[in-house]
């Protein structure tokens, strides 16, 4: 699964490093490993789950300079909904709710 940056570029720093095994990372975006999962089950959504989360913290961590951070904390948050909406997007029958 292929994850975009489409809001991360308005936000300095926002392509770090990978951290996760299971995600590479390109100019482009982020990969998120799902073919080792099986999203039947709770263990599976919950791994993948985490692995979004990581994906979360790499796109949208930006720099905090003065006066920013009512504004900083707004992109991270729609830049997280952004990344959850893509990969919900690629997996139509998962609930977001587990």
């Amino acid at each position: 699964m292929f994850i975009r940056p489409l809001i991360a570029p308005l936000m300095a720093g926002a392509l770090l490093a990978a951290t996760a095994p299971a995600m590479a990372q390109s100019a482009e975006g982020i990969q998120i490993q799902t073919a080792d999962l099986n999203l039947d089950s709770a263990a599976g959504r919950t791994t993948l789950e985490r692995r979004i989360g990581n994906a979360e913290r790499q796109l949208c961590s930006g720099d905090l300079t003065t006066g920013s951070r009512v504004r900083l904390a707004q992109e991270q948050q729609a830049c997280k909904a952004e990344v959850r909406r893509q990969v919900y997007a690629q997996f139509p029958g998962l609930s977001r709710n587990g």
